[in-house]
């Protein structure tokens, strides 16, 4: 288990690829109208951070875990980007490494 600070600069070290699959019992959805909250119960039992981006960087979903990290509603993170929540230096990085990951398959 994780212990993360509010604190953007203690947030982003803590920021890392998923070391083991997460494994997770969520039941299957009943219906096409029930996808959406599968969805959401999937994410937010994940012990990892997971957001969602429109096309122009701009945060349309996250899981709790992100929202509690940055001591935010998740109203408050929605419709934000990089620049808007952690100093610019971070941002630049995470939008640098957004931009490659959608170039096409990345080398770590």
């Amino acid at each position: 288990m994780r212990i993360m600070s509010p604190d953007p600069a203690c947030l982003a070290r803590s920021i890392s690829p998923l070391e083991t699959p997460a494994r997770v019992p969520v039941a299957a959805p009943s219906g096409v109208g029930s996808t959406e909250a599968f969805y959401h119960a999937l994410v937010d039992s994940l012990p990892h951070f997971v957001f969602r981006k429109d096309p122009h960087g701009r945060i349309t979903y996250t899981n709790q875990l992100l929202c509690e990290a940055l001591a935010k509603d998740l109203e408050e993170i929605l419709g934000k980007t990089e620049f808007d929540l952690f100093p610019a230096t971070l941002a630049q990085e995470y939008q640098t490494h957004d931009r490659a990951q959608l170039s096409g398959p990345v080398e770590c």
